[in-house]
């Protein structure tokens, strides 16, 4: 049986969600899909992703299984769900498309600090952990996981990358590309140490001094 996945926050919803159930607006279904993807969230860690059936999605969020069906089509579709919601919670530094130069290096930098403090988390590491093991396994996960489509956090790089090129402020000729560069330079070394196992607890100031290190270099070689 798998080890239980290290103690940390629930799966939350993305802060748009959060701004509407705290003013008692939250529609039954949005409510719904929320409890399905805190569901999978915690059945996947669990189990691995092959080991979770939509019916055991069912059976610890409640509900029925036509409506979860209804919410997301597949276990691959809920999975991709998840990653949306991840980038959800990360992209407010980007949503001002009136930016200047200046203000896209501190964009960039919030970004990258929240993204890799997200990614250090427990959860988020053993999530990783779990998808990398079973990608092998299941071409879908892989597709998932690498697909850099629209909602998720690569995607909405790249959309920003495109607008922030058009307006003159960066020079970006592939921006799905760019959106690549620019999370993998975040990463490491912090993500790829905590992920092995080499990293007990995150140095204070390592996250803000790495993200810095990071936008300054990915700015380098794309500003106009």
């Amino acid at each position: 049986m798998a080890a239980s996945p290290p103690p940390g926050p629930p799966f939350r919803a993305p802060r748009r969600a959060a701004r509407r159930r705290a003013a008692g607006a939250v529609p039954r279904s949005q409510a719904r899909r929320q409890a399905f993807l805190g569901a999978a969230f915690d059945l996947f860690l669990e189990r691995g992703y092959g080991g979770v059936t939509m019916g055991d999605i069912v059976g610890r969020a409640g509900g029925s299984l036509t409506t979860l069906y209804e919410l997301f089509g597949s276990k691959e579709r809920l999975f991709e769900a998840i990653l949306v919601d991840f980038a959800s919670d990360l992209t407010g530094p980007l949503e001002d498309e009136a930016l200047d130069e200046k203000s896209i290096e501190q964009a960039l930098t919030r970004l990258g600090e929240r993204f890799l403090k997200k990614i250090l988390q427990p959860r988020s590491l053993a999530w990783y952990r779990m998808a990398t093991a079973e990608a092998a396994k299941f071409p879908e996960l892989r597709a998932s996981f690498l697909r850099g489509g629209k909602g998720t956090l690569r995607g909405r790089l790249a959309d920003y990358f495109t607008v922030q090129s058009r307006a003159g402020r960066l020079r970006v000729a592939d921006p799905e590309l760019a959106a690549i560069q620019f999370l993998e330079l975040i990463k490491a070394p912090l993500h790829t140490r905590a992920v092995f196992g080499d990293l007990d607890a995150v140095p204070r100031g390592a996250v803000a001094r790495q993200a810095r290190a990071a936008v300054r270099t990915f700015l380098y070689g794309y500003c106009s």
